[in-house]
């Protein structure tokens, strides 16, 4: 067989082939030659010639390929050693993650199914046991005060009881030591008050009729809006309402308290309620003597100066200290009342009345009529009065009266 070289790639492929079969180049093929001598004598030499490049060619060629392939196989022996030290751990995260995105999708699906399960164990709920654990240690405590419940309750009941059975006199002493047990004033304390306030008026009301009980319900309204320091305050005596739900209203002014528990104790005074007594207003007339002498000042006057009239206060005082002394004697309220009565007597206009301020000359008719029923009281108990004072009053109303007795 011939072969014959490609003038393209310069591969070896064979003479009787049209085309290179590696690069695809055509043959040019050339019409035989005339027989004769010459021309088969050119030609044979040639051929012989490409025989000999040709195999050479072709050993070369197969020599370069056993060459290379000696020298590459040893690096690709390292290779693969090597690689698949590193190809495994690359190999195994490719493989690793495959299968689980497959797992995901089942465990997706799971816990959709799965989330109704956790629903009743919900341990979220176990962490009030702490609290739990905190009011079992604190439960020490309950029994002490569900037993002083239970005992306020049980009062509570037995005054109720009382009042339905009308004994007045037993529903006052139950409630009294019912508020003994209360310190505060929270809605208990407040509907004992109110239970208190009952039977007691009650039990008034029993023993008058007519007058006497108007009187005595005018008494109890005053009894029951006093301040615990004794005074009755002017605008304030709200908060003391035995029914908060039904406060009563008519504020005054802050700075005549002491006008206005003067008021209050003559009232009482004058239904034969004093603090020597043992009514049932004892305790009311003593808090409120007390509370008005620490009003006094030091030249006599009762109450602040603040107010245009403060003069009301000393007039009204005096007139509710004059008063306890001459029913009750007490020793105790004669210093104080000859004093209210000597401030007075500096603050009179000369020949005249009084006004809204020690010797202002101006005469008022309403301070100087409180002040003469201070004086006739002082009388009345023994204390010192200058008749001279009784007459300026006179005269200060003999100018302050016309011929038609007005």
């Amino acid at each position: 067989m011939s072969i014959k070289p490609c003038p393209e790639c310069g591969r070896i492929a064979p003479a009787d082939t049209p085309a290179c079969r590696h690069c695809g180049f055509r043959f040019q093929t050339r019409e035989k030659p005339p027989a004769g001598p010459q021309f088969e004598a050119s030609t044979q030499p040639a051929s012989t010639v490409w025989q000999v490049i040709s195999t050479i060619l072709l050993i070369v060629f197969a020599g370069a390929i056993v060459l290379a392939a000696v020298l590459i196989a040893p690096e690709s022996k390292t290779q693969r050693s090597s690689a698949p030290e590193k190809e495994t751990p690359a190999a195994q995260p490719q493989v690793t993650p495959r299968p689980p995105p497959h797992p995901p999708e089942k465990v997706a699906d799971v816990p959709q199914e799965k989330p109704e399960e956790p629903k009743p164990p919900e341990p979220a709920e176990q962490p009030p046991e702490p609290p739990d654990t905190q009011e079992e240690a604190k439960k020490p405590e309950e029994p002490v005060r569900s037993l002083e419940e239970e005992k306020i309750d049980k009062l509570f009941a037995q005054a109720k009881e009382a009042c339905r059975n009308e004994q007045w006199q037993a529903a006052i002493d139950i409630c009294q030591k019912l508020a003994n047990e209360l310190s505060d004033e929270g809605p208990a304390a407040r509907e004992i008050n109110g239970l208190l306030h009952l039977a007691r008026t009650e039990l008034l009301l029993s023993r008058a009729s007519g007058t006497q009980e108007n009187i005595l319900r005018g008494l109890l309204w005053l009894h029951f809006h006093q301040d615990k320091d004794g005074k009755w305050d002017q605008d304030g005596f709200q908060k003391n309402c035995p029914d908060p739900d039904a406060a009563c209203d008519g504020q005054g002014i802050s700075q005549y308290d002491a006008a206005v528990t003067g008021l209050a104790l003559l009232a009482f005074l004058g239904s034969g309620h004093t603090h020597r007594s043992g009514g049932p207003f004892r305790k009311t007339v003593k808090d409120g003597l007390d509370w008005l002498v620490g009003q006094q000042q030091d030249d006599g006057s009762f109450g602040p100066r603040e107010a245009e009239s403060w003069i009301y206060n000393t007039a009204i005082g005096t007139y509710a200290l004059c008063e306890a002394y001459a029913v009750t004697r007490d020793y105790r309220l004669k210093e104080p009342a000859q004093k209210a009565v000597d401030f007075i007597r500096g603050a009179q206009n000369p020949g005249l009345g009084w006004k809204y301020e020690s010797q202002s000359g101006r005469n008022d008719t309403s301070v100087t009529g409180w002040i003469v029923m201070a004086l006739k009281a002082a009388k009345t108990a023994g204390l010192s009065v200058d008749k001279s004072m009784f007459d300026g009053a006179v005269n200060w109303f003999d100018r302050a009266t016309n011929t038609a007795g007005k």
